[in-house]
C-alpha cells in the first residue's frame, strides 16, 4: 500500500502535524510549528461544498449500511483492533449525526461490536469481542477513526463544527488520482491542547476537485491491548504499535436521491511503513437506508 511516509518519500504534500506525529510524538510536541485552531476559509468552504454535494441538501440523522467483507493479508500482520480480520464476514455500520457509530461484524468465530462516540466530551471507544467481553477504552485509540468513517458526510460535518479545526493543504495526486486536500482534527484546550494530541486525532480527507466527493480519508490508528485496553502500548524494538489506515469511497451510487460509496476499501499499514506488513480491506454494501431513528448508546468514560 502506498503509506503517508512512503508518500512521503515521492513528495506527495502531507500536513506538518500528520508527518511530525509519525515520526515521534514527543519531538513532535516540541518541535512542530503553531498549530491553527481556528478553521481556514478555503477549508471550510470545501468541506461545505462537499457536504452539500453528499447530502443534496437534504438533513440526514442516522444512515444503516449493510454488506459483505473481504479481507486480503500479507507478510506477518497481526491483528488490528479496528477492522476486520478474516473473510466470510458480513458487516452492519450504523452512524447518526451525533457522533456516534456501532460496526456489528458478524464472523464464522461469532460476532464482534464496535462502538465509538463521545461521552463528556471525550471520545470513547467500546468493543465487544465473540467472547462476549465487553471493554471500554477511552485512551488515543477512541480518536481514530472517526465514528463515520465509512459514511463521510458525518465526518464532514463534524468538521464544520467547533469540536474540529480544518486546514486547506492543497491540490495533489493521491493513489493515483487527482484530489484536493484537507486535513482535520479534533479541537482541544488545556492540558489536551498539545501538537500530538492534535496529531494523534487528525484525519486527512481527500476530495474530488470536480464533484467534491470524498475521494478517501487517511490517520494513525492507536492500538490498544485487548487484555489491558486503557494501558497504552509502548514501541518495541524501534516499531511502533500504531498503524497507518487509507480509506477509500469507490463505485458512488444514489440512494434515495444521494451519492454514496457502495464500495469502502482500507487499507492498513504498519509502522515503519517499509515493512511488507499490509491489510488490505473491502466492505461491499448491499443495502443502505436513512433517517430510520435509530439511537446509539456510547458507553460512559
Amino acid at each position: 500500500m502506498r503509506s503517508f511516509r512512503l508518500a512521503c518519500r515521492k513528495a506527495r504534500p502531507v500536513s506538518l502535524l500528520f508527518a511530525a506525529f509519525l515520526v515521534a510524538l514527543p519531538v513532535a510536541a516540541q518541535t512542530a510549528s503553531p498549530t491553527p485552531t481556528t478553521s481556514d476559509p478555503q477549508a471550510v468552504a470545501l468541506l461545505q461544498g462537499s457536504l452539500a454535494a453528499l447530502t443534496n441538501g437534504a438533513q440526514i440523522t442516522d444512515v444503516t449500511m449493510e454488506g459483505t467483507v473481504s479481507v486480503n493479508k500479507t507478510g506477518a500482520l497481526t491483528r488490528v483492533n479496528w477492522g476486520p480480520t478474516a473473510t466470510a464476514e458480513t458487516k452492519t455500520l450504523i452512524a447518526t449525526d451525533t457522533g456516534q457509530s456501532q460496526e456489528t461484524t458478524v464472523t464464522p468465530a461469532g460476532t464482534e461490536v464496535v462502538v465509538r462516540g463521545v461521552s463528556a466530551g471525550v471520545p470513547v471507544l467500546s468493543v465487544t469481542g465473540t467472547d462476549g467481553a465487553t471493554h471500554v477504552i477511552d485512551t488515543w485509540s477512541a480518536l481514530t477513526p472517526h465514528p463515520a468513517w465509512f459514511y463521510p458526510a458525518f465526518l464532514l460535518h463534524d468538521a464544520l463544527s467547533s469540536s474540529y479545526v480544518a486546514s486547506y493543504v492543497g491540490q495533489e495526486t493521491w493513489e493515483g488520482v487527482p484530489v484536493v486536500h484537507i486535513a482535520i482534527w479534533r479541537s482541544a484546550s488545556g492540558a489536551s491542547a498539545s501538537a500530538s494530541f492534535k496529531a494523534a486525532s487528525e484525519h486527512e480527507v481527500y476530495l474530488d476537485p470536480t464533484s467534491l466527493l470524498p475521494v478517501g480519508t487517511a490517520f494513525v490508528v492507536h492500538a490498544y491491548d485487548p487484555k489491558n485496553p486503557n494501558k497504552p502500548i509502548m514501541p518495541y524494538r524501534g516499531k511502533s504499535p500504531d498503524r497507518i489506515v487509507e480509506v477509500r469511497y469507490l463505485d458512488y451510487q444514489q440512494v434515495q436521491g444521494r451519492p454514496v460509496a457502495m464500495e469502502i476499501q482500507s487499507s492498513t499499514d504498519i509502522i515503519p511503513s517499509d515493512s511488507p506488513d499490509d491489510l488490505v480491506s473491502t466492505i461491499q454494501i448491499s443495502s443502505v437506508t436513512f433517517n430510520t431513528g435509530i439511537t446509539i448508546t456510547t458507553p460512559a468514560n
